[in-house]
């Protein structure tokens, strides 16, 4: 039976790599993380927070105290004409529900960072792992110039195009998606009195646009999303112009001023939707997008990460063995993951039907608004409400 050592590896220095980090150094755990990306990188654009992922965020000590914007509605917008179809309500903090916060990437990661320095964690930046071994007593991690990094345990978080679950799953196959996002920043003028907070989303047939504002209103977060015919492989971001978000989202007459004032454009091949058919060995695990990368329809890749980290925290700080806390880790979060991938693969399906659609749609949006607004939230209550900081 191998119980969990003092010294623990964590790769990667996001979001489930940083939670799981700062539970376990606060446990008394020595924690290392490798993170490939270097101290100062731009980890990204913005980031939404579901009442989910805050619960974790608050167990932790992160929120209250980063600056993030709490939304207070989800507003569905025409394409063409820009009109308001529908307002839903996001009732943080209603029934003890936690907000649904707004965060800018870079905001999020260096409060945690923060807390993980404040706990002890050892953070290197810019090292880069191209291979992993395990071993009955060891994991070796091979760093792109030779050099080796041994641990009795480690945590795979890093991301997307993981080694750890390449090493668990015998290399698998390269990741393709049937999406493509381009991502920007907009600089807002200044706030108005009477201005709210809250995600803008917009459907057009094969495209969909979502808007939220970051930092207090200086800026805002633009995504748009356009449904390919056929799949792409998935490759690292590359930068874009406004002119190919012209080309692609021409019908979209509603976002031409908007996509005027875009800047820091990229564009990505969004990965499908997967989860790893192996997820652990008997010294190593994965976590997050090298679990599960989904699609991001619900904003549920970085709560799900979130909700990843602070499970196997707890089952690996109280379990007799990381035999019994892995299987534990499988047992409660399995379904619930199948069910988020499941939820998100629908609303992309939803977000990009064809222009039949339009005229139902609008109809069916104003009809809800009229008379119980609240639906299209409610029926997520089961995503949003699910707290894993609660003892089960």
């Amino acid at each position: 039976m191998v119980t969990l050592p003092n010294e623990i590896t964590i790769l990667g220095a996001g979001l489930s790599g940083l939670t799981a980090a700062i539970g376990l150094a606060r446990a008394g755990k020595r924690v290392t993380v490798l993170e490939k990306r270097s101290l100062k990188s731009d980890a990204g654009l913005g980031i939404q927070i579901t009442p989910n992922g805050s619960a974790v965020l608050r167990a932790l000590g992160i929120w209250p105290g980063s600056p993030a914007t709490i939304a207070d509605a989800v507003e569905m917008v025409c394409y063409r004409t820009g009109v308001r179809q529908l307002r839903l309500p996001l009732d943080g903090g209603a029934k003890g529900r936690q907000p649904h916060l707004l965060f800018h990437r870079n905001d999020l990661i260096e409060r945690m960072q923060k807390l993980a320095f404040a706990a002890g964690v050892k953070l290197t930046f810019e090292t880069e792992v191209k291979r992993i071994e395990t071993f009955n007593d060891r994991v070796n991690c091979i760093f792109k110039n030779g050099q080796v990094h041994r641990t009795p345990y480690l945590i795979g978080a890093d991301g997307l195009h993981s080694q750890t679950q390449r090493m668990l799953n015998n290399g698998g196959a390269a990741r393709r998606g049937h999406y493509v996002a381009w991502r920007a920043l907009i600089d807002l003028p200044e706030k108005e009195a009477n201005e709210d907070n809250h995600v803008c989303l917009i459907h057009a047939p094969g495209h969909h646009v979502v808007t939220y504002p970051l930092r207090d209103s200086e800026m805002q977060n633009m995504v748009a999303v356009k449904k390919l015919r056929r799949a792409r492989p998935v490759r690292h971001l590359q930068a874009s112009h406004k002119q190919e978000l012209f080309k692609e989202f021409a019908n979209l007459t509603a976002c031409h001023t908007m996509f005027d004032r875009c800047h820091d454009i990229t564009v990505w091949v969004l990965p499908d939707s997967e989860l790893s058919d192996i997820w652990y060995n008997g010294r190593a695990v994965i976590i997050g997008d090298a679990l599960h990368p989904m699609l991001p329809f619900l904003a549920q890749g970085g709560n799900m990460a979130l909700e990843d980290g602070w499970c196997l925290t707890q089952l690996l700080l109280s379990s007799d063995s990381i035999a019994s806390a892995h299987q534990l880790f499988r047992d409660r979060r399995e379904v619930r993951i199948r069910r988020v991938l499941r939820a998100a693969d629908g609303q992309g399906w939803l977000n990009h039907l064809g222009s039949w659609v339009d005229i139902p749609r609008s109809i069916v949006l104003r009809s809800l608004g009229s008379v119980y607004p609240p639906f299209f939230t409610h029926r997520l209550n089961w995503l949003f409400d699910h707290d894993v900081t609660l003892p089960p």
